[in-house]
């Protein structure tokens, strides 16, 4: 497969690398490029290029400083002349060490969210609304929660910073309150996991109340199953 750089440069990702699959979605696969990256290559589908990564979108989300935030290296296009979106791109490759909200040390769930919620101020400033946040784009490493899969953010002027801040923040609780809700549906009926849930990851706009909220509930426990174990009902 052939593609080139937005400098014009050609990049050949051949059978050794396609042999390298790491994983699928509904838009893209993903290989591994390198020991310290991947790529991922968009399926061909006509009907989906609307949510291929912009090159506009891509040189606003570079402006932002965040370990957070998926690292892309280089978009890749299939032409050397269409810029406007990319086919391909290649990006830092993250270690997922968690996969178990209920099991991820406190300190590291506190500290990450408060540094998402950072991120979510910087991507307002820029008018971009993080979108699509689910658990299948996002990457527990050994020291960072990662959000991938960027190309589904939306870039809205129309909106004002402060409402995008919000619905971003919102969008952040909604993913932690899903994910502890999933697994705790494992033990619990769903009144009892709900109730749990909304005490941890209540779904909010404000980012004090995020934080505060869980720090409030874990600063005593070594993880959110402890919290639990210790605050039956």
């Amino acid at each position: 497969m052939e593609y080139f750089t937005i400098d014009n440069r050609k990049i050949i990702i051949d059978d050794s690398i396609l042999s390298n699959y790491i994983n699928s979605g509904e838009y893209g696969d993903i290989y591994r490029y390198n020991e310290n990256q991947c790529i991922k290559i968009y399926k061909n589908k006509e009907f989906k290029v609307k949510y291929f990564l912009t090159t506009y979108l891509f040189n606003y989300l570079k402006e932002i400083e965040s370990e957070n935030l998926v690292a892309i290296d280089e978009l890749l296009y299939e032409n050397n002349k269409n810029r406007f979106q990319a086919d391909a791109y290649i990006m830092e490759y993250y270690k997922a060490i968690y996969q178990n909200i209920l099991l991820i040390p406190s300190d590291y769930l506190i500290e990450n969210i408060e540094n998402l919620l950072i991120l979510s101020k910087e991507l307002s400033k820029r008018y971009i609304i993080l979108d699509d946040l689910k658990k299948d784009n996002t990457i527990f490493t050994k020291d960072k929660i990662v959000l991938i899969d960027n190309e589904h953010y939306i870039l809205n002027r129309n909106i004002s910073q402060r409402e995008i801040f919000h619905t971003n923040n919102s969008n952040i609780s909604c993913l932690f309150n899903q994910m502890l809700l999933k697994e705790l549906r494992k033990y619990y009926n769903s009144q009892t996991s709900a109730i749990y849930t909304d005490k941890l990851f209540p779904v909010t706009t404000r980012s004090t109340t995020i934080v505060n909220t869980l720090t409030k509930r874990l600063n005593r426990y070594k993880r959110p199953m402890d919290y639990i174990n210790d605050n039956r009902i």
